[in-house]
């Protein structure tokens, strides 16, 4: 079961839903409330989800309790998404394949996402994840994620869990109180960005046998399907001799339908005769391409 689960904390309570330009299938999903026992936990009313033609699929909640809530962060509610009827994929207790997560302490809140990838949550190459805590003017939290992240599904199925639990007390909700929601996608599928790919070529090393005080540099070209996202990356530069990390300077550059990646220091004056020890490495959007390598020092 491919499940992408929604982490949200604190939610004020549900004002008009947000449908942007270009909606489609906003449909609004209830459930009885009150129905947490100990009233302490986010007790979901209605979830309104959305799609448009941009890409985007969009939550909107709509919970009792909410000045309880304020800006508790104590309260969550996971939303799980179930795209394709296999109970054998996903990560984690849930078997979720994605997992945005929306955390408050403040009225803006912060966003995050995880993926499955062989069988653990990660970041993923590309976040799409995107929220809106305590709006301005709105009093309701949205959430909104990037369809790609549903791989080729025209529908889903989900349902959310809540909890809260401080100074001993807690509470939970489910809704719907059994079984699942449906949500069918409406409008063609998005297009979605090809998977970023880093080939990290040769690594040359000048000089090959340094003197100590010189200046010493390694260069790595590395070819990728998008030099833009490559340029973007971020280059790491590691050296030391013995314990000692040296200081290096970092530098990225295109080169046709590759990158290169240079990295140079100062190799210390008291390294004489001793090993010499570096990487060169390359991220971007969650990819890595590097080398690693040694020398002596003269």
């Amino acid at each position: 079961m491919k499940r992408l689960a929604i982490l949200i904390a604190v939610i004020p309570p549900l004002a008009a839903f947000p449908g942007g330009a270009g909606s489609r299938s906003n449909t609004t999903f209830q459930d009885p409330c009150p129905d947490d026992p100990g009233h302490h936990a986010p007790d979901v009313c209605s979830v309104q989800v959305s799609n448009d033609d941009s890409g985007k699929v969009s939550f909107v909640l709509q919970v009792l309790n909410e000045l309880d809530l304020g800006l508790v962060p104590n309260s969550r509610v996971v939303i799980y998404l179930d795209t394709d009827g296999n109970a054998g994929t996903g990560c984690g207790p849930n078997r979720a394949d994605v997992q945005l997560s929306a955390s408050g302490g403040s009225s803006r809140g912060s966003f995050g996402e995880l993926v499955c990838r062989n069988g653990a949550l990660v970041a993923p190459t590309v976040g799409s994840v995107d929220g809106c805590l305590n709006c301005p003017g709105e009093g309701y939290l949205s959430l909104t994620m990037g369809r790609c992240d549903l791989g080729p599904r025209t529908g889903f199925d989900f349902w959310i869990e809540t909890s809260w639990a401080a100074e001993g007390l807690s509470g939970h909700d489910r809704a719907p109180d059994a079984a699942t929601w449906h949500y069918d996608l409406a409008g063609p599928a998005a297009a979605c960005a090809k998977a970023l790919t880093l080939t990290a070529g040769r690594l040359v090393v000048t000089p090959r046998r340094p003197n100590a005080g010189s200046r010493l540099q390694a260069t790595l070209h590395v070819s990728t399907s998008d030099v833009a996202a490559a340029l973007g990356g971020r280059l790491t530069c590691s050296a030391r001799v013995g314990r000692t990390k040296l200081r290096a300077v970092a530098a990225l550059r295109s080169a046709g339908t590759a990158v290169r990646a240079s990295c140079a220091w100062t190799v210390p004056k008291s390294a004489r005769g001793r090993m010499l020890t570096g990487s060169v490495k390359l991220t971007a959007r969650g990819v890595v391409a590097g080398r690693t390598f040694a020398v002596r020092v003269a």
